[in-house]
């Protein structure tokens, strides 16, 4: 398994940057996974750091190494990030509910599969064309989706970030998995946050994504947002994937820089234990080991080159530490609470029922300040 890949953020107009992404991969497996924390809404930094950690220690512990059932893997997983804002909401006895948006993608046996909840993207593009996109569950895309609204005045429209699914939220999210799809090499896959996708419309994102190395495509497509955006500028965040397959011996030469990700759980530790903003322009990775994003290294190549193995636990407790130290509370300590301050994971019944209510009444989650 081959590829390349690279990731960066910039802070934009806002006093924080709220987004996080990472990846991690073993030598059959590759996890990508893109949040944005949603600003209306207090502390949506730490929903969109729960939601990385939470994939990430699955995949550490699932991934053995791929994941059998990928699917049910990316569904149960965005359920337990959503049971887990809500513990964290219960722990520190907040008046609501941390909430985020989750995409994230699966690459194993020349496959990809992918999930997303909210409205933070994924592109899959191939010779140039977008060959699919997920989404969003946004109240503006439903009405498209039903013919209601013109996709040419949707960049004018005034509830285009208003959405009815999101991790942290009181309802049971509606989550979308695709189906698998096989890659074929150079096919290229991208996440990213609504402060990219909602300033440069898809034809320039992809038109930049195919110009240059990937650290390249990236940067220039981030710096472009932003500075078209101006003060009102969102966080800006994206992760690019090319796809080079999965029987070459050696790496390609001229292969573009690529940011690696050893250890989940000590870079979220490391964030935690720092304590300290970061300043404006700075990238913000939850999982990146070199926060900057200036990292570069050769593509990746997953037959010779591999992370250690994370031992069972390991990325549970090194975030249990992190949360500890920062919060002067164990994640793992008995909540005082009711059932629905810390709701356990649903049941079949229970998400089968979420998902039809949710799709006859719209639920409007706000973002005004993102």
């Amino acid at each position: 398994m081959q590829f390349s890949v690279y990731q960066d953020s910039l802070i934009g107009g806002r006093r924080s940057n709220q987004d996080r992404m990472g990846y991690r991969y073993t030598r059959d497996a590759l996890l990508l996974v893109l949040a944005d924390g949603m600003g209306g809404h207090m502390r949506g930094d730490m929903a969109a750091t729960i939601a990385l950690q939470v994939m990430a220690s699955q995949f550490a512990l699932q991934a053995k190494p791929y994941l059998k059932n990928p699917a049910q893997f990316l569904r149960e997983g965005f359920f337990a990030v959503h049971h887990e804002i809500h513990r964290y909401r219960a722990l520190q006895n907040l008046p609501e509910t941390p909430r985020t948006t989750l995409v994230a993608c699966l690459i194993q046996h020349g496959q990809a599969i992918w999930a997303h909840c909210g409205d933070s993207r994924l592109y899959w593009v191939r010779n140039g064309d977008i060959v699919a996109r997920t989404r969003d569950h946004s109240h503006l895309e439903h009405l498209i989706a039903e013919g209601k609204v013109d996709l040419a005045e949707s960049d004018n429209w005034r509830d285009r970030h208003t959405l009815f699914s999101c991790l942290g939220a009181p309802a049971l999210p509606e989550i979308a998995i695709a189906e698998a799809v096989s890659l074929k090499p150079d096919d290229m896959l991208l996440l990213c946050s609504d402060g990219l996708w909602s300033v440069l419309p898809d034809t320039q994102l992809i038109d930049g994504l195919l110009h240059g190395t990937l650290e390249q495509a990236v940067s220039a497509l981030l710096h472009n947002a932003t500075t078209l955006a101006g003060e009102a500028s969102d966080n800006c965040t994206a992760l690019a994937l090319r796809w080079i397959g999965d029987d070459i011996a050696s790496e390609s030469d001229d292969a573009p820089p690529t940011l690696l990700i050893d250890d989940f759980a000590a870079s979220v530790a490391a964030r935690f234990q720092a304590g300290a903003a970061q300043p404006a322009g700075a990238a913000s990775g939850a999982l990146s080991g070199a926060l900057s994003g200036a990292a570069a290294a050769k593509a990746v190549t997953a037959d010779t080159l591999v992370p250690p193995a994370l031992p069972d636990k390991t990325a549970e407790s090194s975030f249990e530490a992190a949360f500890a130290a920062e919060f002067g509370v164990a994640l793992s300590a008995t909540i005082a609470a009711s059932p629905a301050a810390a709701p356990m994971p649903p049941s079949e019944t229970e998400i089968d029922q979420a998902v039809a209510q949710l799709r006859e009444t719209i639920v409007h989650s706000s973002r005004t300040d993102r």
